[in-house]
């Protein structure tokens, strides 16, 4: 008998139900495989934990409460299966959507989604326009510093310039270098 065999077996070992033939067999396997042994072991602590609890008797009226709960149960099931009837004005919505067909279903939802996605639309060219303000006005600015560093390279006075932080990133020789940003 191998494993697959005997550990199927095990429960009607337990309780005595198999012929005497397969009992014989289980109980030799079980004294030569120790995997099999330990789940004999486990089963049967298992059943003896079980069997030495008591049960406790239920009374009829118990009982008789029990079965008129799930028959009231069964009841509820079988109603909530029957569609309830329309109310008016559950009525009156169906008369009223119920005229459409659905093309003009469809047709109002393809307007709604137009109308969201043009409006999504204005507003990223909103955004990107004042991307582009903000943009052309620091090139301007960054021109104008420029043509000071220029003008003061070249001895002129500037007296009313503004002073700015050095770029880390700029070519110190300035005077061979185009602006990157300039349009």
């Amino acid at each position: 008998m191998d494993c697959v065999e005997c550990q199927e077996n095990l429960s009607a070992h337990i309780e005595n139900e198999l012929p005497e033939s397969i009992q014989e067999q289980v109980s030799r396997h079980l004294h030569a495989c120790r995997r099999c042994d330990a789940e004999y072991q486990s089963l049967t602590t298992a059943d003896q934990l079980v069997s030495d609890h008591f049960m406790i008797e239920a009374s009829p009226v118990l009982w008789t409460r029990i079965e008129a709960e799930i028959r009231a149960s069964a009841t509820d099931r079988v109603a909530a299966t029957i569609p309830a009837k329309p109310t008016p004005y559950g009525r009156r919505l169906s008369e009223i959507f119920g005229r459409f067909s659905w093309r003009a279903w469809a047709g109002a939802a393809a307007s709604l989604g137009l109308a969201l996605g043009l409006t999504f639309f204005v507003q990223q060219q909103r955004e990107n326009h004042r991307l582009d303000q903000a943009i052309q006005s620091y090139i301007m600015e960054r021109d104008k510093v420029e043509q000071n560093h220029l003008q003061a390279d070249q001895g002129q006075d500037l007296a009313n310039t503004d002073e700015y932080a050095e770029n880390p990133f700029v070519i110190e020789d300035r005077h061979k270098m185009e602006n990157p940003f300039k349009l």
